[in-house]
C-alpha cells in the first residue's frame, strides 16, 4: 500500500467511525456528537452551506504561540450550523497542544470546479477555538472571518473573494 492508499484509507476509517457513532441525543432531537470530533459554527448562506455539504476534506490549521505552524487535512460532515470532523485520541495532537496555548485557528474547505476554464471555489473560516474536554475531548471554532470565493457566484474563472466580518 502506497502513502496516499494509507491516507485514503485512514479517511475512509475515520468517516465509518464518523457514520458508525453517529445517533441522536434525545434532549436536544439532533445527532449526538462522535467521539474524538471537531465542531465548528458557521454563519453562512444557502450555497455555502450546499458547498460543504458537497465536499469530503478540510484543511484545519493552528499555530504555536511561537507561531510554528500546523496544518491537517481531515474528513467533516456538516451538521446544522456545526462541521464535525472525527479524530484518532485528537487529545494527542499537535493542534491540541497549540489550540490550548494559542486559540487563532482558521479552516479551509476548497476545491476546483473547473480546470478549464480554471474556476478555483472554497470557503475559509478564520477564527478562534477553544478546548471542550468530553468526553469525548472536541474543538469548538468560533468564526470572526468567513472568506468564500466562487462559491455564490459561480461564473466560470478567476472569482471575487468574498469577505464577512461576523464581530
Amino acid at each position: 500500500m502506497t502513502g496516499g492508499d494509507v491516507e485514503v484509507k485512514r479517511a475512509q476509517i475515520a468517516r465509518e467511525r464518523l457514520d458508525r457513532d453517529r445517533h441522536v441525543d434525545p434532549q436536544r432531537g439532533k445527532p449526538a456528537k462522535p467521539g474524538g470530533q471537531v465542531q465548528i459554527t458557521v454563519a453562512r448562506d444557502e450555497a455555502e452551506l450546499e458547498y460543504l455539504r458537497s465536499q469530503r476534506l478540510m484543511r484545519f490549521a493552528s499555530a504555536s504561540t511561537a507561531g510554528k505552524p500546523d496544518v491537517a487535512p481531515v474528513v467533516f460532515e456538516v451538521d446544522g450550523d456545526t462541521i464535525l470532523t472525527g479524530g484518532f485520541d485528537i487529545a494527542t495532537t499537535v493542534r491540541y497542544r497549540n489550540i490550548g496555548a494559542n486559540p487563532q485557528v482558521c479552516a479551509v474547505v476548497d476545491d476546483l470546479a473547473s480546470v478549464d476554464p480554471w474556476s478555483p471555489r472554497g470557503i475559509k473560516v478564520i477564527g478562534t477555538a477553544t478546548i471542550e474536554d468530553g468526553p469525548p475531548p472536541q474543538f469548538r471554532i468560533t468564526p470572526a472571518v468567513i472568506i468564500s470565493w466562487g462559491v455564490n457566484d459561480t461564473t466560470p474563472g478567476i472569482p471575487k473573494m468574498e469577505r464577512r466580518s461576523l464581530t
